[in-house]
């Protein structure tokens, strides 16, 4: 499956990325970040089958980062993260562009990574819970996604899921 829109092969490459950025920033405290940052790809572009046209209006890359959260955190949050990405990636945060999340899944995952660590909650062991937490911390109240929306595009996109996660609408 050829996916060649944001920077991405494939889903195992999605997959791969997200795995070494939470190696590096942390799998959360239930150990399930890699999930929760696939999930939201999924949910914002369809693990990089949906090629959104608002460019520059909306959000940047696989994830969808918005300007104004890429702004807010690298002026407030990337330097606490810089040195450990830095040894581990080469990335200068601090230097990183936010036109550049639109062809790197490894910068927008590391984005998206950060913003959800600023979240004091863990992160939720169900899908359904995490499509809330996405909902809550991530799309905001403002935005147009909807949690439901969510678990399906999970459900299709991010094949990953364990089995015995209920994966209810509720």
């Amino acid at each position: 499956m050829n996916i060649a829109l944001y920077g991405l092969v494939d889903a195992t490459h999605a997959e791969s990325v997200a795995v070494a950025v939470c190696n590096v920033l942390g799998y959360g405290s239930n150990n399930n970040a890699h999930v929760l940052i696939l999930e939201t790809a999924a949910q914002e572009t369809q693990l990089g089958h949906y090629l959104d046209h608002t460019w520059r209006s909306a959000g940047m890359g696989l994830t969808q980062v918005d300007f104004s959260t890429f702004n807010w955190l690298q002026n407030e949050k990337f330097e606490r993260y810089q040195a450990k990405v830095k040894h581990a990636f080469g990335v200068d945060l601090m230097q990183v562009q936010w036109e550049e999340l639109d062809q790197s899944p490894l910068l927008a995952f590391i984005v998206c990574r950060i913003r959800y660590l600023v979240v004091p909650n863990p992160i939720p062991t169900s899908v359904n819970w995490r499509a809330r937490y996405w909902k809550q911390h991530y799309n905001t109240q403002a935005g147009k996604g909807k949690p439901d929306e969510y678990i399906e595009n999970a459900k299709r996109y991010a094949h990953y899921i364990p089995q015995s996660e209920q994966l209810c609408t509720g």
